[in-house]
């Protein structure tokens, strides 16, 4: 399993506008359509660079751009509908403020079979810890409340960490099934302490989890991301033999991996083909 991340651009930027225009011309009309309609200039951004990593993933498979089709799950999830390929492909696509993240599988048994999540670790503008806790009480289990309350007051950075890790890795997992918040995620209990994930109390097993934490150092902004890339291995509901394996890795921003790459919105819109359509 891998994972790009796009950035986006300084909106403050002169060239930031011919960009943007010039990355549409490497959508289709309908997803052109979709980004065209938000309000907020960031908020096109993340809808357009969520759309060129898979296309720019596709080129390297060799797939022209023109024959190009997703599609969605009745869920919405979204997928490569046209052309088939064999083996498939499966990404999912995540943002939040600076980035966007895709995560994916090359070599993947099918095309729906990965989940992602990312957010940036900070408390909502006027909400305190406790108030957030309680905000998102009913999709906690019982346990991860517990031991959330245990340490608010006594580490509350670890706390506010932790409970980061929660969310992002019960929005991976449930993606993974095409659910998302769809699926009642007080079902799930992370131990984030083991690293064990259950579900209705029973360990998770047929899955592989990827928990990624990196320091964005941008001038508009600095702060800490955490995401999780989830990979179904076992049968549709991922269940089977193979046991779960979660996976911790904290990268230094901008570094490549042979399993991570990062893209700045111009490396990506010049790197994507123009669609004729």
């Amino acid at each position: 399993m891998e994972m790009w991340i796009a950035i986006l651009p300084d909106e403050t930027d002169l060239s930031a506008e011919d960009l943007y225009r010039k990355g549409l011309s490497r959508v289709d009309p309908t997803s052109r359509a979709k980004i065209t309609k938000f309000y907020r200039k960031a908020d096109a951004w993340r809808c357009l660079l969520g759309r060129l990593l898979p296309r720019q993933l596709l080129k390297q498979r060799d797939v022209a751009s023109d024959d190009i089709r997703f599609d969605a799950t009745s869920a919405g999830k979204p997928f490569l509908s046209h052309p088939v390929l064999d083996p498939p492909i499966a990404y999912n696509i995540a943002h939040d403020s600076s980035l966007v993240v895709m995560a994916f599988q090359r070599n993947a048994r099918d095309s729906l079979e990965i989940g992602a999540d990312v957010m940036r670790v900070a408390l909502p503008k006027g909400v305190t810890l406790s108030s957030f806790i309680n905000i998102l009480t009913e999709q906690l289990s019982p346990s991860e409340l517990k031991n959330l309350r245990e340490t608010e007051a006594t580490d509350p950075a670890v706390t506010l960490q932790t409970l980061f890790w929660l969310w992002t890795l019960k929005e991976a997992y449930t993606k993974t099934l095409g659910l998302g918040l769809g699926f009642d995620f007080s079902r799930i209990t992370f131990d984030v302490r083991n690293d064990i994930v259950y579900v209705d109390e029973v360990p998770l097993s047929g899955f592989e989890f990827v928990l990624l934490e990196l320091d964005v150092l941008l001038g508009r902004d600095t702060g800490r991301y955490q995401g999780v890339a989830a990979r179904r291995m076992g049968d549709e509901a991922g269940e089977g033999d193979v046991p779960s394996t979660i996976v911790r890795r904290s990268v230094v921003f901008k570094e490549q991996h042979d399993w991570m790459k990062f893209w700045d919105a111009a490396d990506l819109v010049e790197n994507c083909d123009i669609l004729v359509i």
